[in-house]
């Protein structure tokens, strides 16, 4: 959908006599006695008439420049849906909603595997209690005359003159000016302060769950908090990862103890555990622990063992000349 300064082939900071030059000289280039039978030329002459009903009424014009073509239709007025809604809603900011706010929890696996109590703080905005919330001292605003909004009158076709409320650009919308600050909040109308908040994390919760606090976050003056996010993250361990609710470890085997088989100790979030290493395991071959993993939803996950050959950095004479006779072997 084109622009109506596109239309007119004019820029946004054009005059009126400007917008006014640009409209004859194109409404004579495209009149329909000029371009009989040239369908192109007729729709292209709505457009043009459509572009200079809005831009040449300092109203209309004004409520383009903040809403663009979405708030007309047709010839230049105003689609009566959008009328309507902007009616129902007095003109006025629909309820504003504080900031949200999100905190990132860092948990281990060993807390994870159990389950954990936290109690987490984080800084959010309050209403300042001396002043209410409004910031200190008050008076009327003297631009919209202390309603917060502004009228804003336009012809629509079919239904004459129609009035249009926007919010006040002086007072926001609030309808009064601050003309002595509240010394705590320092005209603001909130507060910083340290929030902290209780939670109980299940066992084997997952990366990424979060948890959501209706009103937690920040305040909002004539509005509502905002919310608080509270999201889970793992904190990477570098001899197991995480998959579902199994944990996948690397444990360095004697290569010995892999051709030979050996009975293995390795230590569990439950505490010490005896794994049996076949005979003739190979490096990257997998032995399963079952139910050891994490617990989630009444669902016991596995450890997978990976086995890895752990090769000596040094080895004494005896020990070479034992290797060189097994070589020759």
């Amino acid at each position: 959908m084109s622009n109506y300064y596109d239309i007119l082939g004019v820029p946004k900071d054009a005059s009126a006599d400007d917008i006014k030059k640009a409209y004859r000289k194109l409404a004579i280039e495209f009149h329909p006695d000029k371009n009989p039978d040239n369908t192109n030329a007729e729709e292209k002459m709505k457009e043009i008439n459509e572009a200079y009903a809005t831009l040449s009424n300092a109203d209309k014009k004004s409520v383009y420049d903040n809403g663009g073509r979405q708030h007309f239709t047709g010839h230049g007025h105003m689609d009566m849906d959008d009328i309507l809604r902007d009616f129902a809603f007095g003109g006025r900011r629909r309820q504003v909603k504080g900031g949200n706010i999100k905190v990132d929890v860092k948990l281990t696996f060993e807390e994870i595997y159990k389950g954990i109590n936290k109690t987490i703080k984080y800084d959010r905005s309050v209403k300042c209690d001396p002043c209410g919330g409004i910031g200190g001292k008050t008076n009327k605003c003297n631009s919209c005359d202390g309603r917060g909004v502004k009228d804003v009158v336009f012809e629509v076709q079919g239904f004459g003159r129609m009035v249009q409320q926007i919010t006040c650009q002086k007072c926001g919308g609030e309808g009064t000016m601050i003309i002595d600050a509240c010394i705590k909040c320092n005209g603001k109308g909130y507060n910083i302060i340290t929030e902290s908040i209780d939670i109980t994390i299940p066992e084997g919760i997952e990366n990424g769950f979060t948890f959501v606090s209706a009103g937690g976050g920040h305040y909002a003056k004539n509005g509502i908090n905002g919310d608080l996010f509270i999201v889970i993250s793992e904190i990477s361990q570098n001899d197991m990862v995480r998959h579902g609710n199994d944990i996948i470890r690397n444990i360095k085997i004697n290569y010995y103890d892999l051709i030979l088989g050996v009975e293995h100790i390795i230590t569990t979030f439950d505490g010490k555990l005896k794994i049996s290493i076949p005979q003739g395991s190979k490096h990257g071959d997998r032995l399963v622990v079952k139910g050891k993993g994490f617990k989630r939803n009444n669902v016991n996950g596995d450890i997978i063992l990976v086995l890895e050959i752990l090769t000596p950095n040094k080895i004494s004479d005896e020990e070479k000349e034992i290797l060189i006779k097994l070589k020759n072997l």
